[in-house]
């Protein structure tokens, strides 16, 4: 509900980390859930079937282990902003199967589905190093030092979703 995702931004704002899992979910109501995680510039729906294999196309160190990694029974995934995304889907430009950005002082990632996470997966060598750079890259959330040009104590990502420089409707 909105009380439960402000509280969680809230705490990714002050310096949390968020790891969101989607999944595929055929004939739920996923209206409320589409624009759960849109202050961040990011869109869910769970009506959307996603999976196949996926290579990174961003040379961000974050994805370095990210080695055409298969994603299962996921969900659609939309970035606003395309730096975000480091593993691109294939069905839309803005489509993602695994994005991380900043949030304030906080840290988020989204995967279009557990697999890579899941036991199976993590008997690749691969895998494992892709797990514990995303974990460490969140767990490194708090003090995280935020760029804020305009000085009023909120981070440019917060302000200016897709970097800009101009403001947006949303923004």
């Amino acid at each position: 509900g909105a009380v439960t995702r402000q509280a969680v931004l809230d705490y990714v704002a002050r310096g949390g980390a968020l790891l969101f899992l989607g999944r595929h979910l055929p004939g739920r109501e996923s209206a409320e859930l589409a624009q759960w995680l849109a202050p961040i510039g990011v869109h869910v729906d769970i009506q959307t079937l996603v999976e196949g294999i996926y290579a990174t196309q961003n040379p961000d160190p974050l994805s370095r282990y990210w080695d055409n990694v298969r994603i299962a029974g996921g969900c659609g995934v939309y970035a606003e902003d395309p730096k975000a995304v480091l593993a691109a889907g294939t069905g839309r430009p803005d489509q993602a199967v695994f994005l991380a950005r900043s949030y304030n002082l906080g840290r988020v990632a989204v995967l279009a589905g557990p697999t890579p996470l899941e036991t199976e997966a993590l008997q690749a060598e691969s895998n494992r190093f892709f797990a514990a750079s995303l974990f460490r890259w969140l767990a490194g959330a708090a003090g995280t030092a935020v760029q804020d040009t305009d000085g009023d104590g909120l981070a440019d990502d917060t302000e200016d979703r897709n970097r800009n420089g101009v403001v947006d409707p949303g923004e």
